[in-house]
């Protein structure tokens, strides 16, 4: 079953559904507020992150959202959100705002991150170890659950949009300009990769392995490696504007975009199929947990 989750006042949107699924059904968020980032540890507990500090929380599939309060005022925006379990979760946003809650979002700590650039994205591998991307090429790591953050040189000054690592010492970065960066000793360098031509901001990146990862931009281009980034090569995806990509395996993914893009692939992209979302709203944000997948709007 798919269920479609749409806030029709502020075009926000949020769907789930099994990876064999084909249909659609709509949800109600219970928010007017954009919806950025979301989030679930599971089939049935997750988290949405939105405008002006918006949080909203589930614990049955979505069937029924639950408001949470970071409590940081209507100014700021969380960018993304990373639970690593259904207690542990961190989220980073405008003015290099991290928070980290140990209740399943009930009460959230902001920490001291040590800058004010904007924070685009968060990604933990345990409780204890995770990174956050930013604007002007910023990279910060945690090693104590975010008693303290450090800043690392991503080599770049360009936005960075997102970050996915694979496991504790191998992880990518990418934004602004199509920049590409990867580490492969937890971001005590990190080093620059080539990318295609012609590819613009890449807003998501993804990868199944070491040596083989997806990343999408804004104007519609799929980039792929199966060689940890040595490479890159276009995939087709007939779109515009791109914002997220997620796989559950090396063959099975799906990438979303604007004017309610939904795109799967079942052979490791060479090539990828529409799905009717029911919706013409950007789509920004996707996740899969047990093999099921939610989507939110995010602009």
């Amino acid at each position: 079953m798919k269920i479609l989750i749409t806030n029709l006042m502020l075009l926000a949107l949020l769907a789930n559904q099994t990876v064999i699924a084909q249909t659609w059904t709509q949800q109600t968020s219970g928010t007017t507020h954009n919806l950025w980032s979301v989030y679930f540890v599971d089939s049935t507990t997750g988290w949405i992150g939105g405008w002006q500090d918006t949080l909203i929380h589930t614990t049955n599939g979505g069937n029924d959202w639950i408001p949470q309060l970071i409590g940081l005022g209507d100014t700021n925006d969380f960018g993304s959100l990373r639970f690593i379990n259904s207690s542990i979760g961190y989220a980073v946003g405008g003015s290099g705002i991290i928070a980290k809650t140990i209740d399943g979002g009930s009460t959230w700590i902001l920490q001291s991150s040590g800058t004010t650039e904007h924070l685009s994205a968060v990604y933990f591998i345990d409780p204890d170890t995770g990174w956050t991307v930013g604007w002007n090429g910023i990279i910060l790591n945690t090693t104590d659950g975010g008693n303290n953050w450090s800043i690392q040189s991503s080599g770049t000054t360009d936005k960075l949009f997102s970050v996915h690592f694979v496991n504790a010492t191998t992880g990518w970065a990418v934004g602004d300009y199509g920049v590409i960066v990867n580490t492969i000793n937890g971001g005590s360098t990190w080093n620059q990769q080539s990318q295609p031509t012609g590819v613009y901001a890449l807003l998501s990146v993804f990868f199944v392995s070491t040596s083989t990862g997806w990343a999408v931009s804004v104007g519609g281009n799929i980039i792929n490696t199966t060689d940890g980034g040595s490479n890159w090569n276009i995939q087709s995806s007939g779109y515009s504007r791109l914002n997220s990509v997620c796989f559950v395996n090396a063959s099975i993914g799906w990438v979303v975009g604007h004017d309610g893009t939904i795109l799967k692939t079942s052979d490791a992209g060479n090539s990828w199929n529409a799905q009717n979302s029911g919706t013409t709203v950007a789509l920004t944000s996707v996740c899969f947990p047990d093999n099921q997948y939610r989507i939110c709007s995010r602009r």
